[in-house]
């Protein structure tokens, strides 16, 4: 597990980017299945309140403040984020999950925590009235809180433990029902908590894809310092012009981290000299990959089979064999969850080389450096792919 060897990959790949790449509308989307209206001592957060924290870009922290009538912070936070009706259909057992991350955050300063992941239902349907005053105190709606496993930065899905600076992932295999957003409660003890300055770099939820099988042991890992210019004079000198030295540092409230890095925060903006440098990126190769886990049995949005049933698994099609079980938004394949919906090499992700490593350094944000996946078929109903993965910021 130790240093920087590459394990069984895992994929994290943003859900909402891919539907805003497809030209979702946030606003007609919030606009037409929720009610969002900050109620009491609680904040509903969506992307129309701040969009550029949803799109994997944690460099630099964006502040979210939110008060009471009586001016003052509100100790929850509730985030709703569009991940369309179709999630339903997904299938957790697999090789997917749920995933959620808050990069470059403050949660530690806030003295709150994560308290669950969730997926939340179309409208909110219930006022909560005091009945002392008769004043609205808050709000109950359709929300189905799930337990989640701690991948990164985060306390067991049963503890209300606070959290540390830095970044957070954590994932879910919880099947939602009749919801259309997901999100995250953010929340405190009333005595001790302060959203204030509630800073985050980045929020991203979405699949995690883990890859069936290791790559070979054919595989190259690449630290390219691309960040320089160097010429020759003609006297034989040799002058340098350093653009930049690698992924940047991650700006929290005027401090800084190591990208992913969890604990306090360095008031050093060259972090002491403990900076990784370099640009990192893996050339890759997977031999031996089933026919299931490398193409969706389904490139439609709907469900709708045509062809004589046995052509395909049981598992791919629905209880009276006459229909597909999922489609190109739902299947649990390499090219449905990864491929598809980076939009081959378009949108970024976060990736780690190893899943059985969680430490902060095994993550970074990458895209695929290629536009093509070639797919040779190499026994029966039996594939290898090449790829290679090149971090970006």
């Amino acid at each position: 597990m130790a240093y920087q060897n590459v394990g069984t990959p895992r994929f994290f790949i943003d859900n909402y980017m891919y539907l805003r790449a497809l030209g979702l509308d946030p606003q007609a989307y919030i606009d037409e299945t929720a009610d969002t209206n900050n109620l009491g001592n609680v904040a509903f957060i969506t992307p129309l309140d701040s969009e550029n924290t949803f799109n994997l870009s944690p460099e630099i922290s964006k502040q979210f403040v939110s008060l009471t009538n009586d001016g003052l912070p509100r100790q929850t936070l509730r985030f709703f984020i569009p991940c369309s009706e179709m999630v339903r259909g997904m299938d957790f057992s697999g090789n997917m999950k749920w995933y959620g991350a808050i990069l470059n955050h403050n949660l530690g300063d806030c003295n709150t925590t994560l308290h669950g992941s969730m997926f939340h239902g179309a409208v909110q349907n219930e006022t909560i009235i005091d009945p002392a005053t008769g004043e609205v105190i808050g709000q109950s709606y359709l929300a189905n809180d799930t337990q989640y496993e701690t991948i990164l930065n985060i306390a067991d899905g049963n503890s209300y433990t606070e959290q540390n600076n830095g970044s957070s992932i954590w994932t879910s295999d919880n099947v939602p029902t009749d919801e259309r957003f997901t999100g995250f409660r953010i929340h405190g003890d009333e005595n001790e908590t302060d959203l204030s300055n509630f800073q985050v770099g980045a929020i991203s939820m979405g699949v995690m894809y883990t890859m069936p099988v290791s790559p070979d042991l054919k595989l190259t890992m690449e630290i390219d310092f691309d960040g320089y210019d160097e010429v020759k004079t003609i006297g034989g000198s040799t002058l340098t012009n350093i653009r930049q030295t690698g992924a940047p540092v991650w700006n929290n409230d005027t401090k800084y981290n190591s990208p992913f890095s969890v604990g306090d925060f360095s008031d050093s903006q060259y972090l002491g000299g403990a900076k990784r440098n370099g640009r990192r990126s893996w050339s890759l190769k997977f031999t031996y990959i089933s026919d299931s886990d490398i193409f969706a049995s389904n490139y439609m949005n709907t469900n709708h089979l045509e062809n004589d049933a046995s052509n395909y698994d049981d598992a791919d099609k629905n209880e009276t064999d006459d229909a597909f079980e999922y489609n190109m938004f739902t299947d649990d394949s390499f090219m449905a969850q990864v491929w598809n919906k980076t939009l081959g090499g378009a949108l970024p992700f976060i990736f780690q080389p190893d899943s059985n490593n969680d430490n902060p350094d095994q993550f970074c944000i990458a895209k695929f450096d290629m536009d093509t996946l070639s797919v040779k078929q190499v026994a029966f109903k039996t594939y290898s792919i090449s790829v290679k993965i090149r971090e970006v910021w």
